[in-house]
């Protein structure tokens, strides 16, 4: 399963690397919509992102619009000393 799961996610990574900058910036535009407008989205009071790489959907514009609305947007960070992910506001 693991060895399926990072073949999966190199298929990925490639599909994505392999994008146009305007195609990229058109799809995370689209995606960014669909999630603004879930209801899930509109309702939650917490948002938990990720900060976008340059090949990845790229998560400012949806960031700024969670803040705009005054949701609490917190973002991973590797604390080194403890080896685990913790979510920062």
């Amino acid at each position: 399963m693991e060895r399926k799961k990072a073949l999966l996610r190199n298929q990925l990574r490639y599909s994505l690397a392999v994008l146009s900058p305007s195609k990229r910036r058109a799809k995370s535009k689209r995606i960014i919509k669909c999630l603004t407008g879930l209801p899930v989205f509109r309702k939650a009071a917490n948002i938990a992102l990720y900060a976008s790489l340059p090949e990845e959907v790229d998560t400012r514009s949806l960031i700024d619009k969670a803040l705009s609305l005054n949701k609490n947007v917190f973002l991973p960070r590797v604390n080194k000393k403890k080896g685990e992910l913790e979510l920062f506001q």
